[in-house]
């Protein structure tokens, strides 16, 4: 239990979106992990500015748009290529692909 709990509190660069995570999905293989996403995104492959900015937060929960159902979701389940990340419900059902009448109901 210790060690899945150290995985979850790690925070590890995901360098195909440019932010780092700390999810607990990290490969047993990477060797990049941080206590903090300040310390991840200083982290020489990363662009700090960039990183902070799309800093995912605690635990992997952003609210994310899912574009089918028109509503924005805050279940750390996003795919890994979703860039429109956001800390509110407001910010997230404001993206131009959805109804944001809908998405606030």
């Amino acid at each position: 239990l210790a060690d899945a709990e150290t995985k979850a509190n790690v925070f590890y660069p995901d360098y195909f979106t440019g932010f780092c995570r700390n999810d607990g999905r990290q490969s047993s293989h990477e060797k990049n992990l941080y206590p903090t996403a300040k310390a991840c995104c200083l982290h020489p492959s990363m662009d700090y500015e960039v990183c902070m900015e799309k800093f995912e937060y605690p635990n992997g929960k952003v609210y994310y748009p899912d574009y089918f159902f028109s509503i924005c979701r805050h279940d750390g389940k996003q795919s890994l290529a979703e860039t429109n990340l956001f800390t509110s419900l407001e910010d997230c059902c404001g993206v131009k692909w959805l109804d944001t009448g809908s998405c606030l109901a």
